[in-house]
């Protein structure tokens, strides 16, 4: 069973959710949110049905596969889902 099926079967216990998403192109990397092989956008809708209130993690790592400008781009994804 993967992450948005589990969601509202789970959404009282859930505190915090961990979002990243990579790609398998080229050898395993992380890209932006969205570009990837993430379920982040169903991920999402679960979480907003349930009225999530927890904490939001980004797990990519900006240091090794992405940069800031790619960071500044994911909050920006982030804030347009859950506002």
């Amino acid at each position: 069973m993967h992450s948005p099926t589990m969601i509202p079967l789970m959404a009282d216990k859930i505190c915090e959710y961990h979002v990243k998403d990579e790609t398998d192109e080229g050898g395993k990397r992380f890209v932006r949110l969205g570009e990837g092989n993430s379920t982040l956008s169903e991920a999402a809708e679960a979480l907003l049905i349930t009225d999530f209130e927890g904490w939001i993690l980004l797990e990519n790592d900006y240091r090794k596969d992405l940069n800031l400008d790619d960071l500044k781009e994911d909050i920006t994804t982030l804030n347009a889902i859950f506002g």
